[in-house]
């Protein structure tokens, strides 16, 4: 389910949200599950304080909540953070 606000123009994706993001020539595929997900298209932020599995590439783990900034390229998981790190370079 997706609700477009268009006062403040954010977008409040709620109940099985999966986003996916394809390989490309530099970086692997990703997938970010959650449960809700609130992004704010002016700052290009995104942000849940929802428990959350992700993967990229071969780095996979858990986190409660995360903050995404789009424009820094910043991701933080402030809580609860439970990961499993692959460097490609070294596999």
């Amino acid at each position: 389910e997706a609700h477009y606000n268009t006062d403040n123009r954010k977008v409040q994706f709620q109940n099985n949200v999966v986003l996916t993001k394809n390989a490309d020539a530099q970086r692997p595929a990703g997938i970010l599950k959650t449960n809700s997900l609130t992004i704010d298209t002016q700052t290009e932020t995104a942000e849940t304080q929802d428990a959350v599995e992700y993967q990229y590439g071969d780095s996979h783990g858990t986190a409660n909540g995360l903050v995404y900034d789009h424009k820094k390229g910043f991701l933080n998981l402030p809580s609860r953070v439970k990961a499993i790190i692959y460097d490609p370079k070294n596999l």
